[in-house]
């Protein structure tokens, strides 16, 4: 992702001292925003003509509260075990582990050869922030076979995201 691509900015804030900083990449639109339980909020973004169940690429932003999560890659390893269990064929790929300015940090990559929804292959980056208050998580999903620029994209993308302290 380049900052000659066009894109918006999309601030997440949820009641904190500090909020997450992500890039809605042209060609994206959002989603309606849900909030999930009473410790979750989440956001979707799709490409256009692009909708929330035919979606061949899809970056979800989910804030949770942070005491129900102690850490990232506490919060990774509940995720990736979900994963699992969801598609028992899945693998995962740890990218990160440790802290990028100054925030604890995890990063890994899922792959499902049949998602359990669509009947196709998925491949999902995640990244996990910590914040003040949040825990914030961003998926960066395909269905279907992915490319390497597909990869590179979706990599460069999370490298991106970021939490910012509130003045």
């Amino acid at each position: 992702m380049t900052k000659t691509d066009n894109a918006s900015f999309l601030n997440v804030s949820v009641r904190s001292s500090d909020r997450l900083v992500a890039l809605t990449p042209r060609g994206f639109r959002p989603l309606a925003a849900r909030a999930v339980g009473a410790v979750s909020t989440i956001r979707e973004l799709v490409p256009t003509g692009e909708g929330p169940e035919n979606w061949r690429q899809m970056i979800t932003i989910q804030s949770i509260d942070g005491q129900a999560y102690t850490n990232p890659a506490a919060f990774l390893r509940s995720f990736g075990e979900s994963y699992v269990n969801a598609c028992p064929n899945a693998q995962h790929t740890n990218i990160l582990n440790g802290s990028v300015e100054g925030r604890s940090t995890s990063a890994l990559m899922l792959t499902c050869p049949t998602g359990p929804n669509s009947g196709l292959a998925e491949t999902t980056f995640v990244k996990c922030l910590q914040g003040a208050k949040f825990l914030y998580v961003v998926q960066f999903a395909f269905r279907g076979e992915i490319t390497d620029v597909d990869r590179d994209r979706a990599v460069e993308y999370l490298k991106t995201v970021k939490v910012v302290a509130d003045l």
